[in-house]
């Protein structure tokens, strides 16, 4: 390793000679990052994203020797059987055994928690989990449900509610789950299924704020990004190495929040709010889904997905949405001083008339080291902590972990998809309330919605293909679509979906959404793919290397317009192309503090409300851009597209083709580059 990064090291070095030689170039990739990531600090806008993902970005995906066929089970595979209960019964037999493989003996009678997974209520007694530092069992252990090659025909949810339990197929072009009935024909109306639930899932219960039997500590003084020790009111139960989530419990810091919308802007507001509502009412009812559930034919839902439903409605993503109806403007604002105005840039944007409840923050880290009353975190924080957002430090708990999908191909029937929110459940991947979980090897054929992450962390999504057999969409309106999402993070942090390929288009086809933060699309490509900020206040995330296609609707977004701008602070868009060439960034309404790095941006076709003045830059300019959007967003116009003429240790090109990579690189801390540091700071990263 060290001999090729001295090679690695030698030929960056000769190439960046000859550039010199040839035209006085300067020697750094990217005045945000610059080389190895000189440039870049913990103070910067662009946060360190080498976390997302599987195992906080540092593990490799698990492979579980002791396998469950499903054979066994009796699945036959044949597209004639309906096998279900087959894959059923293999699941739960390989739950038990990695739940004997993740537990120790125990006396008396367990007491329930609510960080237990759901399916150790059905286990048996005499055993407790094994006591561990956030993350299990690190994916040591497990189990395996192996479907052989064979198209097997599937009509209930299958779910995975244990960790440490793979469902994997011989490849997609060998295991095929075919799906003929959607979720709505057959679990009626006891979902929203335009937007939750799945055939596939990994589900345990919700953990967040109000669960105070998992709080360390209260912090007691203010943070300011970028550092990495708290004050805390106590270190008791906090180990070295142990993984921690920091929580606001008072965001708004019970304030009242105050409206600055204009009446002209409230009266096209509710003309839009109308307009969705008057499209969501052509979405079948059937009635109450409590008097559905199990009764006129319909399945019922598993106590898992029940719980993971209300956890979801608890989110109130199931309000209308439709595009902006005060873009550039600051419509309502919180007031200051809260969370809630922080995240937005200091009220840059309109926040939100009712944002969604919950955890406005969900960092995680490790405990790098602890001492009297005070802990030092091994990341530094990516945002101001201050003491009226009532901040304290929770034990990680997620549930569900080391669990995933991978290695077959899900096949729906075909059926036409003729509005946005008219759907028949034809919907993949569901993880919810999980961590170090994934979804990878698999194709999606005619869905309506691909796979989504919610209330879940260092989850990854890879090598997913989404396509549909015939045109699903219909010929007015939505015309061209073929489902509503593709793949979705929301409520989730450190997310890493990668090497996404659409040979269709979505209404959404990636989204960031509610609060999302800390999550990474990368290296992925589609027709005319969108990166949808479904407002709801996402931000720190990150879009790096992806090829949108036509890229007529780079930035098409979204969501209900109670819920803010389309973004909240700090997310960034790192080398985006598209056959046009030039990707036009969206007006300063869409949200503050935003970053786009590449040669491909350049400012939206008209001068929405809010656009300053706008500068002209040469083609070739390699200076940040300032006086778009004034303290807003930062425009950095790379000199030329990412090339191999130019070799770094860990990744190439002009700006890096992903920055992902780059900080991931850096922080591995190899001979070739540094470790979370900066001795050239950019005020504008």
């Amino acid at each position: 390793m060290l001999t090729l990064c001295r090679f690695a090291a030698a030929a960056q070095l000769l190439a960046l000679l000859l550039a010199a030689a040839l035209q006085q170039a300067a020697a750094e990739y990217s005045q945000l990052w610059g080389m190895n990531g000189g440039r870049w600090a913990p103070t910067s806008r662009i946060v360190d994203h080498s976390y997302a993902g599987y195992g906080a970005g540092a593990q490799a995906l698990p492979a579980y020797n002791l396998t469950f066929n499903v054979k066994n089970y009796g699945a036959k595979g044949d597209n004639l059987t309906d096998d279900s209960d087959a894959f059923l019964r293999a699941i739960r037999a390989a739950s038990l055994a990695a739940f004997n493989l993740t537990s120790v003996p125990c006396r008396g009678r367990r007491i329930p928690r609510r960080a237990d997974s759901l399916f150790l209520a059905e286990a048996p007694q005499g055993r407790c989990p094994t006591p561990h530092l956030g993350f299990g069992n690190l994916g040591k252990l497990g189990a395996t449900v192996f479907i052989p090659p064979g198209t097997y025909r599937i009509t209930k949810m299958l779910e995975l509610t244990q960790s440490n339990v793979v469902v994997k197929g011989a490849g997609q072009k060998k295991t095929v789950l075919h799906f003929p009935t959607g979720l709505k024909r057959l679990y009626g109306d006891q979902m929203e299924w335009q937007w939750s639930g799945g055939f596939l899932v990994v589900v345990g219960p919700e953990i967040n704020s109000t669960h105070t039997g998992y709080q360390l500590g209260a912090i007691t003084a203010d943070v300011v990004k970028g550092q990495r020790r708290l004050a805390v009111s106590s270190t008791t139960g906090v180990a070295v190495g142990q993984w921690v989530r920091l929580w606001a419990r008072s965001p708004l810091s019970n304030r009242r929040r105050r409206s600055v919308l204009e009446p002209v802007e409230r009266g096209r507001a509710a003309a839009t709010v109308q307009a969705a509502r008057t499209e969501r009412a052509t979405v079948p009812r059937t009635g109450s889904r409590r008097l559905q559930a199990g009764a006129g034919g319909f399945l019922p839902l598993s106590p898992a997905m029940e719980e993971a439903w209300r956890q979801a409605q608890g989110l109130g993503l199931g309000r209308p949405e439709y595009a902006d109806s005060h873009a550039g403007q600051v419509g309502i604002a919180s007031a200051n001083g809260t969370l809630d105005a922080y995240i937005y840039g200091g009220n840059m944007v309109d926040s939100g008339s009712e944002p969604f409840p919950l955890e406005r923050i969900r960092f995680v880290s490790r405990v790098a080291r602890k001492g009297p009353n005070w802990i030092e975190l091994e990341r530094p924080l990516p945002y101001d902590l201050r003491l009226e957002w009532e901040p304290a430090v929770y034990s990680f708990e997620q549930a569900v972990q080391h669990s995933g999908w991978e290695g077959f191909t899900v096949e729906f029937a075909w059926t036409p998809y003729p509005s946005h929110f008219v759907v028949e459940g034809m919907n993949g991947f569901w993880l919810s309330g999980a961590a170090n979980c994934w979804v990878r090897n698999v194709d999606i054929v005619n869905a309506d919605c691909g796979a989504e992450a919610i209330n879940s962390d260092f989850v990854t999504m890879s090598n997913i293909k989404l396509w549909h057999t015939a045109p699903r969409g219909g010929k007015t309106v939505h015309k061209g679509m073929n489902g509503h999402h593709g793949l979705w993070a929301a409520h989730s942090s450190n997310v890493l979906i990668s090497q996404i390929i659409f040979n269709t288009m979505f209404i959404h086809d990636l989204t960031m959404d509610v609060w999302a933060e800390e999550c990474v699309f990368k290296n992925s490509k589609g027709l005319d793919m969108n990166t949808d900020m479904h407002r709801g206040g996402s931000h720190n995330n990150l879009w790096t290397n992806l090829d949108l296609g036509k890229g007529r609707r780079a930035f098409a977004s979204s969501g209900a317009g109670i819920r803010g701008a389309h973004a909240a602070a700090n997310n960034t868009w790192w080398n985006i192309q598209s056959s046009r060439g030039t990707i036009n960034i969206p007006e300063c309404g869409f949200g503050p503090s935003l970053i786009f790095v590449g040669p491909e941006f350049s400012y939206p076709d008209n001068q929405a409300a809010g656009v300053s003045s706008m500068v002209a830059a040469p083609a070739n300019s390699t200076v940040d851009i300032k006086n778009y959007c004034p303290q807003n967003r930062v425009v950095h116009r790379g000199g030329a597209k990412p090339s191999a003429s130019r070799p770094t240790c860990g990744h190439e090109g002009h700006p890096p083709s992903t920055n992902w990579r780059a900080m991931s690189t850096t922080r591995a801390g190899s001979d070739c580059s540094l470790k979370h540091a900066s001795r050239q700071p950019n005020q504008l990263a």
